[in-house]
């Protein structure tokens, strides 16, 4: 009998790291904390009530990625999802998806 493949799952690294952010339709940046990282995407807390679908330019510390052996696929992403309610924490939790080519997926984004 043939052993099945394995499914390779993405690797998720739970941290608390610094991001800053844009909507880029706007030069205004924002601050949030990453509570996990992947290649696919990250999850983010942030003051701001991101709206599902927004388009987002990012800036993490790379070289600090870099040392736990993170590589960005991309410094774009689209919000996929968001919690607004964490109490007692009053931030939202977006995730966001890494965009792997930016400049065909965000023809009509702006």
């Amino acid at each position: 009998m043939k052993a099945q493949p394995r499914l390779v799952r993405p690797v998720h690294l739970p941290l608390q790291l610094a991001i800053r952010f844009r909507l880029l339709d706007s030069d205004i940046w924002h601050d949030g904390l990453v509570e996990d990282i992947s290649q696919e995407g990250l999850a983010f807390l942030s003051d701001l009530p991101l709206e599902l679908g927004t388009y987002l330019k990012i800036a993490l510390p790379v070289p600090a990625l870099a040392s736990m052996g993170i590589e960005l696929p991309s410094t774009y992403a689209r919000v996929s999802s968001r919690v607004l309610d964490r109490w007692p924490d009053l931030r939202t939790a977006i995730t966001a998806d890494f965009l792997a080519a930016p400049g065909q997926q965000l023809s009509g984004a702006a």
